[in-house]
């Protein structure tokens, strides 16, 4: 199955980053990519184990890592904390497709 058919929005990231390895984090320029937002309460288990609630579910083939920033829509701020509707990846999961020529992702905000 060929994914990218049903990916029709865009969706801006923030990726997470360290630089300094002290917990202090920053956030790298934004990208866009094709996904699929949906604005959806759903359990999952997050990184530390515990029980939570999404606000939004994003699939797409696009990398996207827990404590990234998403954006429903094209972003240019450099900062997501600047830009209203954007949220955290709590947790993050991966499907291959039946041939495994390609991984869905699948991110919990």
């Amino acid at each position: 199955m060929n994914f990218s058919r049903l990916l029709n929005q865009t969706v801006t990231r923030w990726p997470v980053d360290d630089p300094l390895g002290d917990g202090g984090y920053a956030y790298g320029s934004p990208v866009t990519f094709a996904a699929r937002w949906q604005d959806k309460i759903e359990l999952f288990v997050s990184a530390a184990g515990k029980e939570e609630h999404s606000q939004a579910i994003v699939y797409s083939i696009a990398p996207v890592h827990t404590g990234d920033y998403l954006f429903l829509g094209i972003s240019t701020e450099t900062s997501p904390l600047a830009v209203e509707g954007a949220k955290e990846v709590r947790a993050v999961g991966s499907s291959p497709s039946i041939d495994a020529t390609q991984h869905l992702n699948k991110a919990w905000l």
